[in-house]
């Protein structure tokens, strides 16, 4: 899924004085989600299942590992074809030296990464992609855990803040203590 357009095809929109490659940096990936099942609006609790975050990507944001070219991006996934019914985790995204390695699901807030269908501490989404690195190379991301099912005796969805960080780039996270 990597698209590449060398500067001199990238159109007289696009100019620079130095050449340079636009690549993409996300590929499909996989992990815990709430299907919507057919003509529902809203997923069922206690059907979280492994599945493909490979419908959309969106609101993106991108951190620099002090001292390097390496990045950590974070942004939407949108589980299975659910973009419709706006069904998304945070994931993160691994470039280093200029080179998109991988992306995954930050783990601790779905169904398969935290072994459990209960609510929370799984939750239908997480929100508001943000990353940012320390002096000595830990990233962080502020987390915003929700589940989005209503009931009669509730007026608005279960939520919380939370803190996220990981050693190696984004590839596995951990939940920070309270």
């Amino acid at each position: 899924m990597l698209s590449v357009t060398p500067a001199s095809q990238a159109g007289p929109l696009w100019s620079a004085s130095l050449p340079f490659t636009n690549v993409v940096a996300s590929s499909p990936a996989t992990g815990g989600g709430y299907p919507v099942p057919s003509g529902s609006r809203v997923p069922l609790a206690g059907t979280c299942r492994s599945g493909p975050f490979n419908a959309n990507h969106s609101e993106s944001w991108i951190a620099v590992k002090p001292g390097t070219e390496d990045l950590v991006g974070s942004s939407k996934f949108f589980f299975d074809k659910y973009s419709t019914f706006y069904m998304f985790y945070l994931g993160a995204h691994q470039i280093l030296n200029g080179a998109p390695v991988s992306n995954n699901q930050v783990q601790g807030y779905d169904c398969v990464s935290t072994g459990t269908q209960a609510m929370p501490p799984s939750w239908t989404d997480t929100t508001d992609p943000n990353a940012d690195f320390d002096t000595k190379g830990r990233v962080y991301q502020t987390m915003l855990p929700f589940n989005s099912f209503f009931d009669a005796t509730k007026l608005h969805p279960d939520g919380e803040i939370d803190l996220s960080y990981s050693d190696d780039m984004g590839r596995h996270w951990v939940k920070g203590r309270r």
